[in-house]
């Protein structure tokens, strides 16, 4: 919002500079982004009367104008403006000098006449946009006072108003705030009209339908009027507000709704067929045309303003074309009322139409202030284009409410904010907000709060009034304490470990939002599709539902990098999924995803050449492993499973005292593809709190062994469904007490070993810690193991086992 100061300071007479003002208002809540100063003095532009006017010798259309400028020697113009008079001032550019708008003026011969200057006109001078005749300058100026004087650069204050504060969506509202902060009395506009016969009534009914919607509605009637450029004063303040100038009745809609907040409307009465406003729902099929020029289909749930023939406005939003203000109105039917912030916000969400009344009714407009703002722009109504005014007015208030008073603890003001401030100044400072304050007991105050601040619902608001008026820089500093957390064993403690080994394991963190595009589901976990939680008024389809997976914005992070030519990407993402609870709420739980794509520097060793979909799987399986490992996890499985996400066969889930809690897998061929990821990406996704369970449990050390190892590896065929799970069941039930680690180092498929068969190695490392180990009493541990995989799995073995020992 733009507010400029020469504005604020005819409501609030603050002398500040315009930098202080900006830093107070800040400071208090109310964020000046800009100060931007508009407009140029220019360079030799002056008043100057106009003495004499001769017709041109040669051109009709022009004229010769004699005009004192303050200098001893008169300057002699040519002009095309129709309206010059000898007698009156204007601006003047002289030769040599620069227009505000950069222009340079010189001697020009025009026609065979010679002219020494330039009379301005409003654009010429950077004042608005409108060429039609020349700026006449206040008569109080004399002759050779430099334009710089009479209008001089003007500081316009580029403010963010959060959603919560409508009550500062004016030049009132902001003036109210430096009101409040300098301790300058506050002077508001006045309204005062005189009306005549007959009344309102006579020429309009209005009935609401929709008392919900709209809880008042005032209209007024104007007649006499002439639709007519608004003075210049008005349209320069328009213009730095950035609104543009239409003609006088529209104009003091935008001057009142940006001078108090309050958006108005204005119909030409004797378009308005039936003599009658009615405030309901749109009905089905209705249509109008905005004066916008689109026409726009309407439904149920849009509020309209509607006469004899169906809707002529959207209420609060935009009026209808039909009955618009045009050269040729002369009635005037004036509309100020309230609307339902929620019912303004959906329609303006559903026509995809916003203006600066929506924006203001959306986040609340004083319905109380309905009727003033109505009479403020009759009066100037009155005072710029000579208006009669009907008397009384048609005020329809279905949604009166009484004021909202609170109970206000001075001490609690004290003990919240650490200020030393009085019981007496803390009333000062409501009042100051226009609230009205009596001391209801020792130490209570009771606040009638102002029906223009909607913010202010509960005692913690008054307190944060009290406290940014007063000075946030009042409230004193403290060193920080540390509480001792004892143990570690905090949540926020287990979760750092949790990210330190899995950067350990060579991965680097991700972070994605938590809201994501329902299309993005749909297509990488559609299973969980009944459970999301979804947005009833997403800012955008892309954030419009909280996310049931980690993976789908993982893999978009992999597909990100790998479009910027990274080679290898291994990521893991820490963050909460969210769905829906059996009772109707949501519920959310802190979950792990990890994405490998591409050969990564200390991965798992593979083979030169491209990576397989093995290896790729494995490479996942490895870090989960070694991720429960770190976790202190023993005793954990994987089982088969199948996800939209995963290619067939290349998915499994971890199983940990019986339950699932994570799943791993390769991603489909057709989901890689459609990325352009090549090998297609491994990803996994665990449960954080089975994790977390175990962080913290003690892990001793124990003396490295002083005996050497002894390795044997075994090689066997077996069917081709014979999982590694299998084998290694197989081998703990088996193996003795000394059989102290086991590895896979080679699958192997061959026609020569057979179709549906492969081949499996495992190296086997067994160790003492009390003796040194014999190779009989190995070899014959390596025997059983033989036969058990032969009995149990269908082994069949095929070479003597190998020996190596190490120390």
């Amino acid at each position: 919002m733009r507010v400029p100061l020469s504005w604020l300071r005819e409501l609030v007479a603050v002398e500040a500079e315009a930098e202080e003002i900006a830093e107070r208002l800040t400071f208090s809540g109310t964020e000046v982004e800009e100060i931007d100063v508009v407009g140029s003095p220019g360079d030799q532009v002056v008043v100057a009367e106009v003495t004499r006017i001769a017709p041109h010798p040669k051109d009709p259309s022009l004229k010769v104008c004699t005009v004192n400028d303050g200098r001893t020697r008169p300057v002699q113009v040519v002009c095309g403006a129709p309206a010059v008079g000898a007698g009156k001032r204007y601006f003047l550019a002289r030769a040599g000098g620069r227009l505000p708008t950069g222009r340079t003026v010189e001697v020009r011969e025009i026609g065979g006449v010679r002219s020494e200057g330039v009379l301005c006109a409003e654009d010429e001078l950077g004042l608005s946009d409108d060429h039609s005749g020349l700026v006449e300058a206040p008569p109080h100026y004399a002759p050779g006072t430099d334009f710089g004087q009479v209008f001089p650069p003007e500081p316009v204050f580029k403010l963010e108003i959060t959603p919560n504060r409508g009550d500062c969506l004016s030049v009132l509202g902001i003036a109210r705030e430096l009101s409040a902060l300098f301790g300058v009395p506050l002077s508001r506009p006045e309204a005062a009209v005189t009306e005549s016969d007959p009344p309102t009534e006579h020429f309009i009914r209005v009935r609401i339908e929709d008392a919900e919607g709209c809880p008042r509605y005032t209209a007024r009637v104007l007649t006499g009027l002439r639709v007519e450029r608004s003075p210049l004063w008005m349209r320069r303040r328009l213009l730095l507000s950035g609104f543009r100038p239409l003609n006088n009745m529209v104009d003091i809609t935008n001057y009142v709704l940006m001078e108090c907040g309050h958006p108005l409307h204005a119909f030409d009465l004797d378009l308005l067929e039936g003599g009658e406003i009615s405030v309901r729902r749109a009905r089905a099929g209705e249509k109008i045309i905005t004066i916008d020029g689109v026409e726009r289909e309407l439904d149920g749930e849009i509020l309209v303003i509607a006469g004899g023939r169906g809707p002529v406005a959207v209420a609060g939003i935009m009026g209808g074309k039909e009955t618009e203000i045009r050269p040729s109105t002369t009635r005037v039917l004036l509309e100020s009322a309230g609307f339902d912030p929620v019912r303004i916000r959906r329609g303006s969400k559903r026509l995809n139409l916003a203006s600066e009344s929506s924006y203001r009714f959306e986040r609340y407009v004083d319905v109380q202030a309905v009727e003033w703002a109505g009479r403020r722009a009759a009066h100037l109504a009155q005072r710029i284009c000579g208006v009669a005014v009907a008397r009384s007015v048609v005020d329809r208030f279905p949604g009166r409410r009484a004021p909202v008073v609170l109970n206000c603890r001075c001490e609690k003001v004290r003990t919240l904010t650490g200020m030393e401030i009085g019981d007496d100044r803390i009333a000062d400072v409501l009042r100051s907000l226009g609230m009205e304050v009596r001391p209801a007991s020792d130490g209570y105050l009771e606040v009638t709060v102002p029906s223009f601040r909607a913010d202010v619902t509960r005692e913690a608001d008054l307190i944060e009034e009290v406290a940014r008026i007063h000075g946030l820089e009042h409230i004193p500093t403290r060193d920080p304490t540390i509480p001792w957390v004892g143990s570690g064993r905090s949540r926020f403690s287990r979760m750092e470990k949790l990210r330190r080994a899995l950067i350990g394991l060579g991965l680097q963190e991700a972070m994605n939002h938590s809201l994501t595009a329902e299309s993005l589901l749909d297509e990488l976990d559609p299973e969980r599709s009944s459970r999301r939680v979804r947005l009833k008024n997403p800012l955008s389809s892309e954030q419009a539902v909280l996310r049931t997976s980690l993976l789908p914005q993982l893999l978009e992070s992999l597909t990100l990098n790998a479009s910027r030519q990274i080679e290898g990407v291994a990521l893991f993402e820490l963050g909460r999924i969210f769905f829906t609870s059996d009772r109707g709420g949501a519920t959310e739980e802190d979950s792990l995803g990890v994405g490998l794509w591409g050969v990564v520097e200390g991965g798992i060793q593979v083979r030169s050449g491209s990576l397989s979909v093995g290896d790729v799987f494995l490479r996942v399986k490895g870090i989960v492993e070694r991720l429960l490992e770190a976790c202190g996890m023993v005793g954990w499985s994987f089982r088969d499973a199948s996800r939209r996400l995963f290619a067939p066969g290349m998915c499994a889930e971890v199983i940990y005292e019986g339950n699932a809690v994570g799943v791993l897998g390769v991603i489909r061929h057709d989901l890689a593809q459609k990325r352009r990821l090549t090998p297609a990406p491994a990803m996994a996704e665990l449960k954080v709190d089975p994790l977390l369970e175990h962080l913290d449990r003690f892990r001793g050390y124990e003396p490295l062994p002083p005996y050497p190892a002894v390795r044997r590896d075994i090689s066997f065929v077996v069917r081709e469904n014979v999982k590694h799970e299998d084998v290694m069941a197989v081998i703990r039930e088996t193996g003795p007490e000394e059989l102290a680690s086991v590895r896979v180092f080679d699958i192997f498929y061959s026609e020569r070993i057979g179709r549906g068969k492969k081949s499996m190695a495992y190296s086997l490392e067994y160790r003492s810690r009390h003796r040194t180990l014999r190779d009989e009493e190995v070899n014959r541990w390596v025997a059983e193991l033989a036969a058990a995989l032969e009995k149990k799995l269908g082994a069949v073995i095929r070479e003597g086992p190998e020996t190596s020992n190490s120390g």
